[in-house]
């Protein structure tokens, strides 16, 4: 069975434009100084979640 991934990779690339456009609002709002922990896990999560969805798919194609 073959399964067209254009329609998913079309979404994937949505999505992390999206997610690079919170990671960059919330680093900018970062005090280096003294980082609030929830600030760093927004941070954290946003760079998490693309990289699950990209392995996720990964897993499904094979």
């Amino acid at each position: 069975m073959t399964i067209d991934m254009s329609q998913f990779i079309a979404v994937f690339f949505d999505e992390a434009a999206e997610h690079l456009a919170s990671l960059e609002a919330l680093l900018l709002k970062l005090d280096v100084e003294n980082p609030d922990p929830e600030a760093l896990n927004a941070i954290f999560f946003v760079l998490r979640t693309p990289l699950k969805v990209a392995l996720l798919h990964l897993d499904l194609m094979t």
